[in-house]
């Protein structure tokens, strides 16, 4: 199993694949504040933390592919999630259009903007860790 995050001053998206990591499944929003007082809420909203097998941060750059304070914020939170989990990989992953490949769908489906906001960022660790497998699968063969 392949979990996803996507990290913001709010909140923290969460996304998981299944155990052959073929399919993914939005999972949870957790308050940052939250998470950095507690990061083990992560093993209660994923009972099955044990078989994780890699952890994905999204990683946000602007359009040139460049850094951006919000991608020194994301390479810090990964440090802190390399250091509360020892032994999971942590793999820092291009995030560049999750956000709006997330709001276009919606908006493909009828949906508005605004009926995104409890679901948005758990929806956006989804795009990135299908980004991700997709990647890999291409990389594999």
């Amino acid at each position: 199993m392949i979990i996803a995050i996507d990290f913001g001053e709010v909140n923290i998206g969460v996304a998981v694949t299944d155990e052959e990591n073929r399919f993914v499944f939005p999972k949870c929003v957790i308050k940052t504040a939250l998470f950095l007082k507690h990061p083990d809420i992560l093993t209660t909203q994923i009972p099955r933390f044990s078989e994780v097998t890699e952890i994905v941060i999204g990683l946000p750059m602007n359009l040139k592919g460049e850094h951006t304070p919000q991608t020194d914020k994301a390479i810090a939170f990964a440090d802190f999630i390399k250091q509360t989990f020892p032994g999971k990989p942590v793999i820092l992953f291009d995030e560049r259009f999750s956000s709006t490949i997330v709001l276009r769908r919606h908006q493909a489906l009828g949906g508005h903007q605004k009926d995104l906001k409890s679901t948005k960022d758990m929806l956006e660790a989804a795009q990135i860790l299908e980004d991700y497998l997709r990647k890999k699968s291409n990389e594999n063969g």
